[in-house]
């Protein structure tokens, strides 16, 4: 079963690699149904307690793995370039500098952390298994909007689809209090 699943994530990782390097979004729709495959498979096995370090684990190592076998190697120039004084940076270059930072940190992490929340809070069972269910989400959304935020080569999808996602979590929680 463990050979099932971390092929599952081989693939994975595969087709995300594929779809970055071809820009090609079906795979990376591959990519998201065999990792939530792999997960779902983990937890049966395993428990979500165990399940979750496993498939963070085997995820990372893989991704290690696919970035180490497609490297690229580019000879260093030989001759330093002279050194410049660097102009004084406006306010317009501050912000498009600030604002990639505040995209893939704070905003996504709030986005993430709504949406975990938020998707565990409708679940049935015991509040310390749904708190789990909301960390692991938050671990897992996170990163994937940070890397999404900063592969895009327009931030407004990104920006527009974290506002959406806090938003719409936010009214979620608000409906799901009681009182």
């Amino acid at each position: 079963m463990a050979v099932i699943i971390l092929s599952l994530q081989l693939l994975a990782v595969a087709a995300l690699f594929f779809s970055w390097k071809q820009r090609r979004p079906v795979a990376a729709g591959v990519a998201l149904i065999a990792t939530l495959a792999a997960l779902i498979l983990w937890v049966s096995r395993d428990g979500p307690e165990y399940a979750a370090v496993y498939w963070l684990v085997s995820w990372t190592v893989l991704a290690w793995v696919a970035v180490f076998l497609n490297r690229e190697f580019r000879h260093a120039p030989v001759e330093p370039k002279a050194r410049q004084r660097a102009p004084r940076a406006g306010l317009a270059q501050a912000g498009r500098a600030i604002g990639p930072f505040v995209l893939a940190g704070p905003l996504a992490g709030l986005a993430a952390l709504l949406v975990g929340v938020a998707g565990a809070a409708g679940l049935p069972g015991d509040p310390a298994d749904r708190l789990v269910v909301a960390m692991l989400l938050f671990l897992v959304i996170w990163p994937t909007l940070t890397f999404w935020a900063l592969a895009a080569p327009n931030r407004v999808r990104p920006l527009m689809t974290m506002v959406g996602l806090a938003g719409a979590s936010g009214l979620v929680l608000h409906m799901a209090v009681p009182g």
